[in-house]
This record gives structure tokens, C-alpha cells and sequence, in this order.
């Protein structure tokens, strides 16, 4: 009983992990052009 509780909450946790919603996706794409951005910048003299 132990054995089959634990497998069935371990697999929902990680289709949860997996999950990752589109706008994520946009803002993290997002933020990391900008980071970019502020690197190019500071690299410059």
C-alpha cells in the first residue's frame, strides 16, 4: 500500500514540475534578452 501512494504522488509532482505555462516561457525569454542586453553594455568601455 506504502509502495503505490508513493509512486502516484511522485508522478503528479513531476507532470507539475513539467508544467511550465506559455507566458513563462515569454517572460523568462524575455528578461533574458534584456540581461543580454545589460552585458553587452557593461562590456563596453
Amino acid at each position: 500500500m506504502m509502495s503505490g501512494t508513493s509512486n502516484t504522488t511522485a508522478s503528479a509532482s513531476s507532470k507539475k514540475c513539467l508544467f511550465i505555462p506559455v507566458e513563462w516561457l515569454g517572460r523568462i525569454e524575455a528578461s533574458l534578452q534584456d540581461v543580454g542586453a545589460q552585458i553587452k553594455q557593461a562590456k563596453q568601455p
